[in-house]
């Protein structure tokens, strides 16, 4: 037990290090289409246009994860309310005898 969650421990260490470079390297990666947009526009226009581009992609998927909330939403357990329902339908007709 006490090895299986050492090994665990060292497995979400490792995934969180692999997290935060790989933010980094998408940093570094935006970084780079800038630098490459400056070869033929002004540095301010190049980080402009990565800026918005980020902006846009990032509106569009807010979008999306509010229409994906909204069609999971509201949550019913229609099993449990179902039981609930026939529960005290089997209570209410056993106190009546």
């Amino acid at each position: 037990m006490k090895e299986k969650a050492s090994s665990l421990g060292a497995g979400s260490g490792l995934g969180t290090a692999a997290a935060v470079v790989g933010v980094y390297a998408l940093g570094f990666g935006l970084a780079t289409v800038a630098a490459a947009l400056a070869l033929v526009l002004e540095w301010w226009l190049s980080l402009l246009i990565v800026f918005a581009v980020l902006l846009v992609l990032a509106l569009i998927l807010s979008l999306l994860a509010k229409k994906m909330v909204k069609k999971g939403t509201p949550l019913k357990p229609e099993q449990a309310i179902e039981e609930a329902r026939l529960t005290r339908q089997a209570i209410r007709s056993g106190h009546g005898s």
